[in-house]
């Protein structure tokens, strides 16, 4: 296989802990035929979600996926219906951009068969965690 990109893990001497704001879903996710936005319920409550839309490639980009607790599941359970709305809307596959410090994420969509497509150092450089860069995943 061509263009198999390698690479490296470093572990930090101080864990990087991101913390996601609460957002409201904007409505056009609900409304327009390109986008979608899905929720994962667990005993009435919310313990997940996903926001996708088609793109002018062909993929659906990944916008976001966010669980409240890793580890069980809720996240391929997000995945697979990312991937079914692919399939259902004749998509050639997703695509989705991570940090480079965000491991977890890292290892969980390698570990789904996602794989590196490109990496950009500068996509951050202007925030106070500078030393990100962001890395673009494809399925």
């Amino acid at each position: 296989m061509k263009n198999v990109w390698t690479y490296t893990e470093e572990i930090f001497a101080e864990p990087y802990v991101k913390k996601y704001d609460d957002e409201e879903i904007d409505v056009s996710y609900i409304e327009e035929e390109d986008k979608v936005v899905f929720f994962y319920y667990a005993e009435n409550h919310c313990v997940g979600r996903s926001k996708l839309r088609s793109t002018w490639n062909g993929y659906a980009l990944i916008e976001d996926i966010d669980v409240a607790n890793r580890k069980n599941g809720v996240g391929t359970a997000l995945l697979h219906k990312a991937i079914e709305w692919a399939k259902e809307n004749h998509l050639c596959g997703l695509m989705l951009e991570t940090q480079d410090i965000n491991i977890s994420a890292c290892h969980f969509y390698a570990k789904n068969n996602f794989v590196i497509g490109a990496a950009d150092t500068m996509r951050y450089s202007n925030f106070s965690t500078a030393y990100s860069g962001s890395v673009a995943m494809y399925l």
